[in-house]
């Protein structure tokens, strides 16, 4: 307990001091250029300053919450304040135009950090240890690079269609890949309950064969459930192309090709866990930096061979 309190203080005066400085420097910008700027420019970038705070202490908490297994309280808040987030669009969009969405942007992610904060009060307090937060950084710095990665890979490919197709294609692009997105939430959510587990039973035993089970099991699992999934997805996401977004139809061959290719990233959902559980994520670096470059190549081979330019 005394261990997991240093951890979280440290971490949290991290995430507070890093949280602090970004927006202060974003409002700062805000305030200078608020002439040259219109106004819903101006605000825009205090919103961003303000959810910045707000979001990183929540994404704070929540992980130290699932640290200790409170699931429930995690799923429950996000679940009524999605709702909450959908109502308050719905009613203060047509009202308030741009300004609406920062209302609702600000509102719903303070009041799911304060939900939070009041149905499982932890006790946080600022630890300036700097020789703890270089141990924290040492560990986190690689996780944090890899997820940078991660989501250039998609960004990659996008920043290749539009060069080389255009922006109309880029635009069932986006729509393939908002679609397939949401293919990532299950073995998201998988991942994230398994992930505390994995490292508690490695703390105390230091023995891989201990962790077979949480990373083979799921796989096994999900090479059976995951494809079942994706075929009701993928006939729900055509039927809603082709009946409601007619305009995006040739979108839906590439969503057949981004499906399969979501299925091989997604079968094995503790993987990430069992590598940093190891404290072996670093060496995952080189392999994402290795996987943009194919992307990178590969995208401008096969779009110029299909356009013959």
């Amino acid at each position: 307990e005394n261990n997991l309190d240093k951890a979280r203080n440290t971490a949290f005066t991290i995430c507070l001091v890093n949280s602090i400085l970004f927006s202060a420097v974003l409002l700062v910008i805000s305030v200078f250029l608020w002439r040259g700027n219109k106004i819903s420019e101006s605000i825009g970038l205090m919103t961003i300053a303000i959810l910045n705070m707000t979001t990183s202490m929540y994404d704070f908490y929540s992980t130290s919450l699932i640290a200790v297994k409170r699931f429930f309280s995690i799923s429950k808040a996000n679940a009524f304040f999605a709702f909450l987030s959908v109502c308050l669009t719905l009613i203060l969009v047509p009202f308030f135009k741009i300004y609406g969405v920062y209302i609702v942007a600000v509102v719903t992610s303070l009041s799911t950090f304060l939900y939070l904060l009041i149905k499982e009060p932890c006790r946080l307090k600022l630890d300036f240890d700097f020789r703890y937060m270089h141990k924290l950084i040492k560990i986190g710095f690689p996780i944090m690079f890899i997820n940078l990665l991660n989501a250039t890979i998609p960004n990659m490919a996008s920043i290749s269609v539009i060069f080389l197709l255009g922006r109309e294609t880029l635009g069932y692009y986006a729509i393939t890949m908002l679609a397939a997105y949401f293919l990532s939430y299950f073995p998201n959510s998988i991942h994230r309950i398994l992930e505390p587990h994995i490292y508690q039973k490695y703390g105390e035993t230091h023995d891989l064969a201990d962790l077979k089970k949480y990373l083979l099991k799921p796989s096994l699992v999900m090479a059976i459930l995951f494809p079942v999934i994706m075929a009701v997805y993928y006939t729900c996401v055509v039927f809603f192309i082709r009946h409601f977004l007619p305009r995006y139809e040739p979108s839906i061959g590439l969503f057949s090709i981004i499906i399969l290719a979501r299925f091989f990233v997604s079968f094995s959902p503790a993987s990430n866990a069992f590598i940093n559980a190891m404290n072996k994520q670093r060496f995952l670096i080189p392999i994402y930096l290795a996987g943009i470059a194919i992307v990178a190549v590969s995208s401008f081979v096969f779009i110029k061979s299909e356009t013959g330019s």
